[in-house]
């Protein structure tokens, strides 16, 4: 079995009970800004952001400097490396994404009444951006009554582009509060960046305060779209990354068992941003389903199965972005064989533990187009990049540019083969520091262990 200590999951039943009694509390709290929103009462709304705030937040003192922060998963990772002194200075709270996204449908209504969307946010049609006017001036109410509380200096979101906060952030600093955007979305692939661009330009103008970046590639390609002036967009690093640097150097006693961490691979991301646009698709010769990742997600995990069958020393877990709620979830990502095979009781799905605690204790990383790779590289580990069947002209414009730093399988013999050397301690990839440096700065723009600091003097 997974060692316990290490790899705790949320499960028993006192937990459960007390997962759900949370799950229906935010689930009325939504109904009641819902309720708000819809009377026209922004005092309700910031009584009930005010609860969500308490609920998520309920041993936070309000300071002198107060933050807000719009809940995301991995981009809240992003604050948990301050020192104590600095947490002395300031108050970090958490709202719920959906508390803005309930408001927002009071006003547009769900995603089929409206035409906003994430890759597009300007209109011609009148009514909308009257819809937009009153939405904004409502949310302004709203903080103008959540402030006489808790004195919010800034707001914090992870992604510009989400369209149900794209007014929040010129309501926020019409009340003197900078929004200011950690965009976590760091890797726009060679063959994406026209259509990346071409997307900037349908989504207006930025109307924050700033844009904080991981890395210089995307600061480049948002400037060169004129989506916001180029004083107003820097690029800091990732600053959940200075966990790495500062960890891997320590040593880790009390593991009994190998562990081989497998990232689930997100196989539609590359679509997004070409998707709609023929001319690229023709240029590069491409047909979108070249770089719809199923297939490859699907055979790499069947051949990890069989080899987890046949190697009980090892425990295999599988990091997911989301919690698995049903069999169904687990059947999209081709591990249902887990619900009915008891053999491969040294395989488990995780979701709450932070894919940084997971890397450091990993032997071996298995992943794909995510900057958890690079992120296994700063930690010195073996990682295995599984290509089975793509064609060189994809890998170049569609994949993470890694050279000789991780072992690249063409097929499943191959595979097996570098699974059964890592099993057997035999599987060793020596990297120059300087090599993995520069990919550190090129993907994740932290090549110094120092981004939490930079990230500080930006809020």
């Amino acid at each position: 079995m997974i060692e316990n200590n290490l790899y705790e999951e949320r499960t028993g039943k006192y937990i459960i009970i007390k997962d759900n009694i949370l799950s229906c509390i935010d689930y009325l709290n939504f109904i009641l800004t819902k309720i708000g929103a819809l009377f026209n009462s922004p005092r309700l709304c910031s009584l009930s952001w005010g609860l969500a705030i308490k609920r998520h937040n309920f041993s936070t003192k309000i300071k002198k400097k107060n933050i807000l922060i719009l809940y995301r998963s991995l981009g809240i990772e992003d604050f948990n490396y301050f020192t104590e002194n600095d947490k002395k200075k300031l108050s970090m709270f958490v709202l719920p994404r959906s508390q803005i996204k309930a408001i927002f449908e009071i006003y547009f209504g769900t995603r089929k009444d409206h035409t906003l969307r994430d890759d597009s946010y300007v209109t011609n049609d009148e009514k909308i951006e009257l819809t937009k006017k009153k939405y904004r001036i409502f949310l302004e109410k709203t903080l103008n009554y959540l402030n006489l509380k808790y004195n919010f200096t800034t707001i914090i979101g992870f992604n510009f582009q989400f369209y149900a906060e794209r007014e929040l952030h010129t309501a926020a600093q019409n009340k003197n509060i900078k929004f200011i955007c950690l965009h976590k979305e760091s890797l726009i692939f060679p063959g994406e960046l026209i259509a990346y661009k071409k997307m900037l330009k349908k989504l207006g103008k930025y109307t924050g305060e700033k844009i904080l970046v991981y890395n210089e590639y995307i600061r480049k390609a948002i400037v060169s779209s004129k989506f916001i002036k180029p004083k107003k967009i820097k690029s800091i690093g990732m600053p959940r990354a200075d966990f790495y640097y500062d960890k891997k150097n320590k040593n880790i006693i009390n593991k009994k068992k190998k562990i081989f961490l497998i990232l689930i691979i997100n196989t539609k991301r590359n679509i997004f941003f070409i998707k709609k646009d023929r001319n690229i698709q023709n240029k590069l010769k491409l047909k979108i389903q070249d770089i719809i990742w199923d297939n490859l997600a699907k055979k790499t995990i069947e051949n990890i199965l069989k080899f987890a069958k046949k190697n009980k020393n090892i425990d295999f877990l599988f990091k997911v972005k989301n919690p698995i709620e049903n069999n169904n979830q687990l059947k999209e990502i081709f591990l249902d064989q887990l619900i009915h095979d008891n053999s491969l009781d040294n395989c488990r799905v995780i979701s709450n533990i932070n894919t940084g605690t997971l890397i450091r204790y990993a032997d071996l990383v298995i992943g794909f187009n995510s900057t958890a790779v690079v992120e296994s590289l700063i930690f010195n580990k073996n990682v295995i990049v599984p290509i089975f069947g793509i064609k060189k002209n994809i890998i170049k414009n569609f994949t993470l540019n890694l050279g000789k730093t991780v072992f690249y399988p063409k097929n499943y013999q191959e595979f097996k083969v570098l699974l059964q050397k890592a099993s057997d301690n035999k599987l060793l990839k020596k990297n120059k520091k300087n090599i993995i440096k520069k990919l550190a700065k090129a993907y994740v723009g932290n090549h110094d262990g120092n981004s939490t600091s930079r990230l500080l003097k930006e809020i």
